[in-house]
């Protein structure tokens, strides 16, 4: 506790702010101004009266603060103020990296974007529902006037079958999946 005191002395004076003798006082019972505490965190009296009223600081009479337990809040209230900071600076590494991978696997072509994909998925609904379409037109002819239902049942599952494997099979090419297409910030 004498160091601290001591510490405190040096760091007082070279401040010129009039203390009060320190020998038969302790730290925890110095009081001084919100002016003068200022001066030694290096704030504003402003900030010093706005901590005060947050909560961070406790008064002890008009204007007036414990010197120690004011200085252990300043210390407590920096150190919460740089945990939130490396948080921030935490979460917004993950971000960067997380772009840095999207960009990566953009130029890798392992992934798409959304407005190119759905273009691709819309022309692909279209050839399954062209495809589709035209069974009946196929089958009406050798289903004409037959009764028997497995027949006719054999006849439309060849067909749906015939017409679902030809899509499979379609050679889409290079063009329908085009990844040097790329979405503006606008979605455009």
């Amino acid at each position: 506790m004498r160091g601290e005191t001591a510490r405190l002395v040096s760091l007082v004076s070279a401040l010129r702010i009039p203390l009060p003798n320190f020998q038969t006082m302790s730290i925890d019972e110095m009081t001084v101004s919100d002016r003068d505490l200022a001066q030694l965190a290096g704030v504003s009296d402003r900030r010093i009266r706005a901590m005060a009223e947050a909560g961070i600081l406790e008064k002890h009479g008009r204007g007036k603060y414990l010197l120690g337990p004011s200085i252990r809040a300043l210390l407590n209230n920096a150190a919460d103020n740089a945990s939130e900071l490396q948080r921030e600076r935490t979460r917004k590494m993950a971000a960067d990296a997380d772009l840095a991978e999207l960009e990566y696997a953009r130029r890798k072509s392992l992934i798409a974007p959304v407005a190119q994909m759905q273009l691709a998925l819309e022309s692909i609904f279209a050839l399954v529902r062209a495809s589709m379409m035209n069974i009946p037109q196929r089958t009406a002819l050798q289903i004409v006037g037959d009764t028997d239902e497995a027949r006719i049942k054999r006849v439309l599952d060849d067909e749906i079958r015939a017409a679902l494997t030809a899509m499979a099979d379609a050679e889409l090419g290079p063009d329908f999946f085009d990844t040097t297409t790329e979405e503006t910030s606008d979605g455009k």
